[in-house]
């Protein structure tokens, strides 16, 4: 089968049917957003390349001068370039935009991961993130419907955890190491904000048990044990979506 990536499994559990739908060809993925694009290109050394590639992409007319989205890349980029500590955890010959790939539960996953150095006692994983806010307060479902940041909450709402334990899990496998995972995340406020955060094998223990959960799901739809269910909120299922009967106003959500 081909290789599975954690954003197939996050896709899954927000609606199986979506997934199943993209993985048929008979529905496509969203695209990337601009300003992670444009940042992720700089961080991993191919900006020159895209940019030599698509330059009607990020340039207006003239060719002189970014589009707005990307002047805002430009403008996270340039928070790192001038960080000292920084510079001393993301040594130059650190490997960029890692590939790697190994098994869960006997299924195959590919990834790349942004940055990993194992030239460390312990080798050390650092995952790129762009969040619209890092501090910005929310009340999260996911910690018990408590107020935290949008740093914290994005750990789960996007998959981190699940996705930051996959990651270690198959460089340690194929380096044959332990390693140290962190997040570096960034903002896309007008001056954006940065911290680098360290994940301790107990807070990626429980992304492990999310995946594997997912992995089980997953299979039963696999194996043709029981279709694939519907979210009815997303725009496959809105797109598919077929009326079988009527509503009561007061079942309204």
């Amino acid at each position: 089968m081909k290789a599975l990536t954690i954003k197939d499994m996050l896709t899954f559990e927000e609606c199986e049917a979506r997934q199943k739908a993209i993985e048929a060809k008979t529905w496509k993925d969203g695209g990337v957003d601009p300003i992670t694009e444009y940042v992720n290109a700089y961080f991993s050394g191919k900006m020159e390349a895209l940019v030599a590639q698509s330059k009607g992409k990020f340039y207006k007319k003239g060719g002189t001068e970014l589009k707005k989205e990307y002047q805002q890349g430009e403008k996270i980029w340039s928070t790192l370039t001038y960080d000292e500590y920084l510079g001393k955890v993301l040594k130059e010959d650190g490997q960029r935009d890692f590939k790697v790939s190994g098994t869960v539960a006997n299924y195959p996953f590919e990834e790349t991961v942004s940055y990993f150095d194992g030239s460390r006692q312990a080798g050390l994983i650092v995952h790129l993130k762009i969040l619209k806010s890092l501090t910005n307060k929310l009340i999260s479902p996911f910690f018990d419907n408590k107020e935290v940041s949008q740093l914290k909450d994005a750990f789960k709402r996007y998959g981190y955890d699940m996705e930051f334990w996959l990651k270690a899990h198959l460089v340690s496998n194929e380096v044959g190491k332990k390693c140290q995972t962190f997040a570096l995340a960034l903002s896309k406020e007008d001056e954006p904000d940065k911290e680098l955060v360290y994940f301790s094998d107990d807070v990626l223990e429980a992304g492990k048990k999310r995946l594997l959960h997912l992995l089980s799901l997953y299979g039963e739809v696999e194996r043709g044990e029981r279709d694939p269910k519907r979210c009815e909120h997303c725009d496959y299922c809105r797109n598919t979506k077929v009326l079988k009967s009527s509503i009561k106003f007061e079942d309204l959500h």
